[in-house]
């Protein structure tokens, strides 16, 4: 007859890995917005070198397309 595991630590299992998956899935959802949030701070105008944003749709598209742009091959190519 083989052991099957009790109940109480098939529940922490459970929790254990739904918290995870919650963790993950909040990081995922909320980094992206930090980082705009973070750029719209670090931006007041004063620098030339940073790009100017005029709302939040253009500082995402913004924020995505120069980071794409970091991460093309030709930019790893040394």
């Amino acid at each position: 007859m083989v052991a099957s595991q009790s109940q109480p630590e098939r529940w922490q299992w459970e929790n254990a890995t739904a918290g995870a998956v919650a963790g993950f899935a909040t990081v995922a959802a909320m980094h992206p917005l930090d980082v705009v949030r973070t750029r719209f701070q670090v931006n007041d105008g004063r620098v030339s070198n940073l790009p100017t944003y005029k709302n939040t749709f253009h500082a995402v598209f913004t924020i995505a397309r120069l980071e794409a742009s970091f991460a093309s091959p030709s930019f790893l190519i040394c």
